[in-house]
């Protein structure tokens, strides 16, 4: 009994363990407006523009707000989702004339799946143009060596249980 239940424990340290979240590709997210780039882990938009996909179960996004402009050029960056609806990151008034945010976490407090879409927008004049950057969008989703760890855990258990069985 002892042997099946350290074969369990061990079983499901290992699938815990490995249960890691993964990134994201954004290459297949759509660019409109003004202009940016897309690479597979990072998005950078500047001026009014969007950067808009479909997302499965992400819980998580790395951002960075930079201003280009001033008072009372008041250009901001949000995101869109259907749950949340707009949702503003950081705009001049809240980082001051040319400031920054520095890297942020953003948490959306559970699993998101559906359409998603990130923005800046530059507000009267289109000279100075801030941008939004994105990085990091975190999925939940199990990665498929997740599953087999967690079936020969249970192989092994079942091994044990019936090898025990014979014996007794």
């Amino acid at each position: 009994m002892k042997s099946a239940i350290a074969a369990f424990c061990i079983t499901a340290a290992m699938a815990a363990t490995s249960a890691q979240a993964s990134t994201i590709d954004l290459t297949g997210f759509t660019l409109s407006g003004n202009g940016g780039s897309v690479s597979a882990n990072y998005g950078m938009i500047v001026g009014t523009t969007t950067l808009s996909g479909t997302v499965s179960h992400i819980t998580s996004f790395d951002w960075n707000f930079t201003a280009a402009d001033y008072l009372p050029y008041n250009d901001y960056s949000y995101f869109i989702t259907t749950v949340f609806g707009t949702v503003n990151l950081a705009s001049v008034s809240a980082v001051g004339d040319y400031g920054t945010t520095g890297w942020r976490t953003y948490h959306l407090g559970g699993a998101y799946s559906g359409p998603l879409t990130f923005g800046v927008t530059d507000l009267i004049d289109h000279s100075l143009q801030s941008k939004l950057e994105i990085r990091n969008l975190i999925s939940d989703v199990p990665e498929p060596e997740t599953y087999g760890m967690l079936l020969a855990g249970l192989a092994l258990v079942g091994a044990i249980a019936r090898r025990r069985a014979r014996t007794a």
